[in-house]
């Protein structure tokens, strides 16, 4: 997935608040190990942080440009808050970046921050530039806020960055069930050299957009398989029977027809199983152990 990075301030007439902490150096160091982390997991990142403007707006519209002109997939502008608050909130530009977002708030209030929610450009406030002129779903992380000293406590750059990052990629943690991806793929025997290529094998398989984000149909997907649903010839599980024709090495097609049939009774005679044709409990232990 191509991610611009917004590394939020740290340009001339752009600077972020100071106060018990300075947001300025605090995005700087999170944003340059996040970075680290996605590159590493094998996405494509282009940092969007203008070196110098002449203005706040000539700013803000460098980083807007250079996300566009990229085609990126994903805008991700990192900040820290301030004004008498508490805790870690995620704007999102549209109903797009929810799900990332709702796993980002996740991940970051597993390290002990208060959830101040998902809020929405031009619904929860109108003034987030980024947000609203950039072409592809885009969000932006209020870490926690500057001004809060039991905030700055829990604050650490590479605590805060591996949370956004296991937010984006949805790798599991066990502080949140939301975050449980990676480990429910390997228990379906899915794997890749990283826990984005897992992901766009079993959308391959899904026949789904091959993106690396668990959006919501992955997820659907997802959740259908994990049931294991009783299907049969005829059944309507398309998902469940996309992942049973897939390991049991027949066609693809989401269709349990007179084919998938015959493979299934091949398959449990082969497993020990009596031969039925149906794909119930005892099967699905089998194909998925």
């Amino acid at each position: 997935m191509k991610i611009a990075v917004d590394i939020g301030h740290n340009c001339t007439h752009n600077n972020g608040a100071v106060s018990i902490g300075n947001e300025n150096k605090m995005v700087m160091a999170v944003g340059k190990r996040l970075m680290d982390k996605l590159t590493a997991a094998g996405h494509s990142v282009l940092l969007c942080t203008p070196s110098s403007a002449v203005s706040l707006s000539h700013s803000l519209q460098q980083r807007v440009d250079k996300a566009n002109n990229w085609k990126a997939e994903l805008f991700l502008s990192l900040h820290e808050n301030a004004g008498g608050g508490n805790g870690t909130e995620v704007w999102i530009g549209s109903e797009r970046g929810r799900v990332s977002a709702e796993r980002i708030l996740a991940s970051i209030t597993g390290m002990g921050y208060g959830n101040r929610g998902v809020k929405v450009q031009g619904v929860d406030g109108k003034g987030l530039y980024v947000l609203k002129h950039t072409n592809m779903t885009a969000l932006l992380v209020e870490g926690c806020f500057v001004d809060s000293k039991r905030d700055m406590e829990l604050f650490d750059a590479e605590k805060m960055a591996e949370s956004i990052y296991r937010g984006i990629c949805m790798v599991s943690d066990t502080a949140s069930p939301a975050l449980s991806l990676h480990k429910d793929l390997n228990t379906l025997k899915i794997t890749g050299n990283n826990p984005i290529d897992e992901v766009k094998i079993f959308q391959t398989i899904m026949n789904l957009k091959v993106d690396g984000i668990a959006g919501n149909y992955t997820n659907s997907a997802l959740s259908q398989i994990l049931r294991r649903p009783l299907c049969r010839i005829n059944s309507g599980y398309y998902y469940a029977v996309r992942y049973i024709q897939w390991k049991i090495a027949v066609k693809v097609d989401g269709i349990f027809g007179p084919s998938t049939e015959t493979a299934v009774l091949d398959f449990q005679r082969k497993a020990g199983i009596s031969p039925d044709g149906i794909v119930g409990r005892s099967t699905w232990n089998k194909i998925i152990d």
